[in-house]
């Protein structure tokens, strides 16, 4: 072994009676060179070397011509270099040792451990005084918790007390609400009534207009006037405004409801709906809608659509869970 340095340092060059010197490095001081070099100088280019550090390694390195072996960022502790050579005849040379120390870094020394020791047993002594305060304030705030739940407890009592007093006053109330739906069902069945005359006065006002064309002119100014009447007397918007206003009443907003989650739903589907929420056949539909069945059956179909239903749901069941 010739010599030992740091990256571009020489730190020992080694003689022979050397080898038995085993110097201290500092922690910081852990990554070196060795060089070494067979002492015969016969074919020295073919002479091939072997390595190892004990401490670090545990096997010999493979053969080779290299003459120098770095190591880096060894850690704290003892080690010997190991190194042999082995000529063109494969004989090998005696081992050449060289051991030295990189010493123990402060914070893995004894006495750091030993201080650390201590201070671990003195944070479990506060932390344990810590707890043990925090489990007091705990117990405190778990009383004044059920203190509280009991004046909830009572408050809930005098609150039911209360609720049965306002229970029977509802019942009242709902008694004159049930009178007021019985009254508002009948004014609906009035305001359809209603309605269904409208319907009958303009059919008959449309088959006035085809007689008026095949009758004498005196009698065709007769029919006009009484087309004219009929016409005024006809107030078909005002009568679904009537109808829609008693129907929300009896049906819960029904049309209201309707309106808000499906906008894009046209007057004549409003009504369509409303009718098929009272439960009337496509037969009952058809004259108040002055359309013919089929009409009606397109007139659903299309609203099926514009719901977005599958085939599988009942239009009229949807209309009553609505």
């Amino acid at each position: 072994i010739r010599h030992l340095k740091a990256p571009d340092t020489l730190i020992y060059a080694l003689v022979p009676n050397q080898m038995d010197y085993q110097p201290v490095f500092m922690p910081s001081e852990n990554s070196f060179a060795f060089g070494f070099m067979a002492p015969s100088f016969e074919n020295s280019d073919a002479i091939q070397y072997r390595y190892k550090l004990e401490g670090y390694e545990d096997e010999w390195s493979d053969w080779t011509l290299q003459t120098e072996k770095e190591y880096t960022n060894l850690p704290h502790g003892r080690y010997t270099f190991l190194a042999q050579a082995k000529n063109t005849y494969n004989q090998l040379s005696n081992v050449a040792s060289w051991s030295f120390l990189i010493r123990t870094p402060w914070y893995a020394s004894n006495v750091f451990k030993a201080a650390m020791t201590i201070l671990g047993l003195i944070f479990l002594f506060v932390m344990h005084g810590y707890y043990t305060r925090k489990m007091e304030k705990e117990k405190k705030q778990l009383k004044i918790k059920q203190a509280q739940k009991m004046e909830e407890k009572e408050a809930a009592f005098r609150q039911e007390v209360k609720k049965s007093e306002a229970e029977i006053i509802k019942l009242k109330n709902e008694k004159l609400e049930a009178d007021i739906r019985h009254k508002s069902k009948e004014l609906a069945s009035a305001t359809m009534h209603l309605m269904q005359k409208a319907e009958m006065m303009n059919k008959l006002k449309d088959d006035l207009k085809k007689l008026q064309q095949s009758v004498v002119p005196e009698n065709s100014r007769k029919i006009q006037q009484l087309v004219r009447n009929i016409e005024m007397d006809m107030q078909l918007d005002e009568e679904w405004e009537q109808f829609e206003l008693h129907f929300d009443q009896v049906h819960e907003n029904f049309l209201r409801r309707l309106r808000e989650k499906f906008p894009d739903l046209t007057p004549k589907d409003q009504k369509l709906c409303a009718y098929l929420r009272m439960n009337l056949s496509t037969k009952e539909i058809a004259p108040l809608m002055k359309i013919s069945i089929r009409g009606v059956e397109i007139s659903r179909y299309r609203l099926r659509k514009k719901l977005d239903l599958d085939p599988d749901t009942n239009l009229i069941d949807f209309m009553m869970k609505l």
